[in-house]
This record gives C-alpha cells, structure tokens and sequence, in this order.
C-alpha cells in the first residue's frame, strides 16, 4: 500500500515537472504594452476555462476542467501541494472517482475527479457558506492563473 502511494508521489512529481518545463516553453502573446497586460490577458482569457456550480447544501463546486484525463488531476494536486502549500489529508481513490481532501485557510475542501465530470474543488461541509465558498472561488481562481 505504501509503495502505491510513493509511485503515485513520483509519477506526480515527474509529470508536474514535464508541465513546468512546456509551460516556460510557451510564448507569451506579442504587441503587450507591458508585463501586466500580460497578466490581464491570461486572466482575462482562462476565466472561460472554469464554472461554478452549487451544490444540494448551498455550497460552491468550482469546476476546473469538464473533460481531462486523471493526469491532469495529478497535475492539479501537485500545483496544490507546491504552490499553495496544502497538505492532502485523506484520499479516496475509487475505480472511476478520485477524492482528496486537503485544507485551505481553516476550510475542509475536496478536489474532486470523476472519468465522465472532469476536475473540481468542492467544500467538505458548510458552516459559513460565504466564506467556504470564497475559499473555494479562491482555490479555482489560483488555479486559472496556472493555466488549468
């Protein structure tokens, strides 16, 4: 079982490390004033990538990607880990579901991955709907901004 997890771990790794390297790779779109303007029209650009939904208890589901294949949430997981810092506390990996459940900002969220649903960040449980659910929004926000 544990050698499970640590092949998982290194074949995450290796392949966050392929995404950083194609990523330093791409071009940046040319006839931009300056560095901001490049910013904005990534931001601008991948807020067509992601989609809020709400669930049955009134929280967020902030869908990263409808249609991609389980690396692309290892992928994910490994930006989490990395960038945010967020450790995954409990991991559910069914035949066709995966579900690992991390901590962000005092909030229990899910990252989510289903064969027919794509990726998705999904509170645990909703005690203060606002703010879960801004965490939630922040999560995905990041992630946009890290070209998923």
């Amino acid at each position: 079982m544990a050698a499970l997890q640590m092949e998982k771990i290194l074949v995450l790794k290796e392949f966050y490390q392929e995404i950083k390297q194609q990523s330093k790779k791409q071009k940046e779109p040319k006839n931009l004033k300056n560095k901001n303007e490049h910013r904005f029209f990534y931001k601008q650009k991948s807020k067509l990538m992601c989609y809020h939904l709400k669930t049955n208890y009134g929280g967020t589901e902030a869908v990263i990607d409808d249609n991609c294949g389980i690396s692309k949430f290892y992928s994910i997981a490994g930006t989490l880990a990395d960038s945010l810092k967020v450790k995954f506390l409990n991991q559910v990996d069914d035949a066709d579901t995966l579900d690992w459940d991390f901590k962000y900002k005092k909030f229990f969220l899910t990252l989510h991955y289903n064969i027919f649903n794509g990726v998705s960040i999904l509170p645990q449980n909703i005690t203060n709907k606002e703010r879960v659910n801004k965490a939630v929004e922040e999560v995905a926000d990041f992630l946009e901004r890290n070209a998923y």
